[in-house]
């Protein structure tokens, strides 16, 4: 709750209730993950084969 220092309020005022009010907030962050993928290597194809990642829950 937000309250209204009570000196700086007029002799007349009067308590009218409450506004509510939302803030929303983006929040970014980051997540590593470290893989350790599989690497072959084809000497018939002259070529690195490497292991694939899957998707994350």
């Amino acid at each position: 709750m937000c309250k209204i220092d009570q000196n700086i309020l007029p002799d007349d005022a009067e308590f009218k209730g409450y506004q509510d009010v939302v803030v929303q907030e983006i929040l970014i962050k980051t997540d590593n993950v470290e893989y350790k993928k599989e690497i072959y290597y084809s000497p018939s194809q002259k070529k690195d084969l490497y292991g694939e990642i899957t998707a994350r829950d």
